[in-house]
This record gives structure tokens, sequence and C-alpha cells, in this order.
């Protein structure tokens, strides 16, 4: 019997730990380690990106025009004399420009008109006919009231044949002639008496298109450096005074007191002020300089691949004022 206890009893005793199992003293060094690791990949703070770097406009001998301009600096200092691109020479064509134009508009038209099927809202009404022999017109009446139903040949009534929002309001042009109407568009921003005849004014002695140095798409950055305490950088102050330098204050100044309320209806739909359309910027870098120009009245910034017939002759009428810079330029080159 004793030696039959003595067996259970050791059946029973606690079984010692294995040698390869990990006591808790032992993991938490690994924990420290982990939050160690943790610490050392906090994220890096990213450099500041650099200005970019604008190439000189580079004149070739194989695709020159006749026209020489010189190249001004942001103090409208004479730097050297360059020759445009041969697209400058493009023969004046106001008839393609005219129907350029005129089918870019009509892209951009929104379909309006009547609902397809059956009656707009508020004029769904329920009528009746109180037939002959009252002495009053044979019409469809509403039945709330005596007033004649909506229809054409009534009076107050709807529309006989209304616009349709199915109606193909879109109009098309060549390819070829509307490349050709952007180079002669493009060609004629060259021409003082196109564009003094749009109405634009400018210095006399300025020789057209105004071409800048390439440090004029980088203003810009400038500007954001010399931020005051306030965080203003009067970004459009310098540009406006920098165009005034190149002598075009004064057609700033007649977009700015021609803005006038619009006459009619679409003072309620969005364009209740009319802007007179006044410099415009071609730039390689048109993100960053737009931020500058976009509280100058009627100045627009657009890049080269972004040209377009409109832009250069809004309304249809060559000869807008224009500012090339020299990566632009080179840019344009390349236009078809």
């Amino acid at each position: 019997m004793r030696a039959l206890a003595e067996e259970k009893k050791k059946d029973h005793a606690p079984v010692a730990d294995a040698p390869s199992q990990a006591t808790p003293q032992a993991a938490t060094p690994k924990k420290a380690d982990a939050s160690v690791k943790k610490t050392d990949k906090s994220p890096a703070k990213k450099p500041k990106k650099e200005a970019e770097q604008f190439a000189a406009y580079v004149d070739v001998q194989a695709d020159r025009s006749s026209i020489a301009v010189p190249v001004l600096s942001l103090d409208a200092k004479e730097l050297r004399t360059v020759h445009l691109p041969r697209v400058f020479e493009e023969p004046l064509r106001v008839d393609l420009i005219a129907r350029a134009v005129q089918a870019a508009r009509a892209n951009r038209r929104q379909a309006y008109g009547a609902p397809v099927e059956g009656v707009w809202a508020g004029r769904r009404h329920s009528t009746e006919w109180s037939g002959k022999g009252h002495g009053i017109s044979r019409v469809q009446r509403l039945k709330q009231g005596n007033g004649a139903a909506t229809s054409p040949n009534n009076v107050g009534g709807a529309r006989a044949h209304p616009p349709r929002v199915a109606q193909v309001r879109s109009e098309k042009i060549n390819i070829k002639e509307r490349r050709k109407a952007r180079r002669s568009a493009l060609a004629a921003v060259a021409r003082v008496d196109l564009v003094r005849a749009r109405g634009h004014r400018f210095d006399d002695g300025v020789k057209l298109p105004v071409v800048v140095e390439a440090k004029f798409e980088g203003l810009w950055r400038e500007f954001e450096r010399g931020e005051d305490e306030e965080g203003r950088t009067r970004a459009t102050q310098q540009l406006s005074n920098a165009l005034d330098k190149l002598g075009l204050g004064d057609d700033l100044a007649r977009a700015r007191e021609g803005t006038h309320q619009r006459a009619g209806r679409g003072k309620m739909r969005g364009r209740r002020f009319r802007v007179p359309r006044s410099v415009l910027i071609v730039a390689a870098n048109d993100r960053e300089l737009s931020r500058c120009a976009r509280n100058l009245p009627g100045v627009e910034v657009i890049s080269p691949r972004h040209l377009s017939t409109e832009a250069l002759a809004p309304g249809g009428a060559p000869g807008r004022l224009t500012v090339i810079t020299e990566t632009a330029l080179t840019e344009i080159r390349t236009l078809r």
C-alpha cells in the first residue's frame, strides 16, 4: 500500500519547465528592441523642390522667319535679338479663324430644351371642355378655374416648337483647316496693325510679340520665397509691375476699367460681369505662372500645347496682345 501511494505522488508531481521555453524576463528586452526599431523608422523630411531650369531659345537656320524681335529681361532690358519660327510667317486667313472659333464655341454649348416625353413640371394641369353653346371659345380649360390650358394656341401657353435636348448643335471643321487657322492666328499676334485694331493698348516702340527670358516662368517660386509675416506673396502685384515694365500697363488698365455688368438675363446665369480680353501669356510652366495672373482682369496664361485659335483670336478677331517666353517659343516651333 505504501508503495502504491508513493507511485501516485510521483505521477501527480509538477513537471519542471523545459529549458528551451523562454521566461517572461527574457521576453522584455525583445519588446524594448522592437520599440527602438520603430523609432529608427521615423519618416524623413522631404527636401524642398528645386527650381526648374528653363532653356533659352536657340535660333535654327532651317526654321527661322525674317521677323526679328528682342529678348527682354524682367526689367525690360534687351538681352539679344532672335528670329521667330517660320510659323509666324503664315498668311492671314480671317475666314478660317472665324470658322474655327465658331466651331469651338458650338462644341462647348450645353444641351437644353423641353423634356422628351410629356409636359415639364409646373404645366401638368387637369383640363376639360364644357362643350358648345356657352358663348366662349372651344378650348380646353383648367378644372381649377376658367383659364385656358397651356396649349400653344392659347394666351400664356407653351411654345409650339420648343428647342429639344436631342438637337445636335455641334459643328465640324476639317483638321487641316483647324490647324491652318491656329497657325494663321499665331502669325497675327506679330502684326502691330491687327493688335491695335482689336483695341489693345501698349507703348510705342514695343515689338510684337513680346518675348521675355526664361526666368519669367519661375516668378511664382521667387514670390513664394518672399512671403511677409502674414504669409502674403504679393505675386499678382509683382506680375503686374513686370508687365508694366514691358510696356503693357495701359492694356491692363483698359481691362480693369472696362469690366462692367452684363446686360440681359446673363446676370442671373453665372456670368454677371463682362471682362475684356487683355494680355495672353504663353509659357511652358503655365501651372505656376497662372497663380500669379489669375486675379488680373483679362490676363490668361496658357501652355504652347494648349494653344487654340480662340485663345489667340477671341471672337474670331485676330491679333491678340501676346507675351511669349523663350521656353514656350521653342515648343511653338513644333506646332503643325
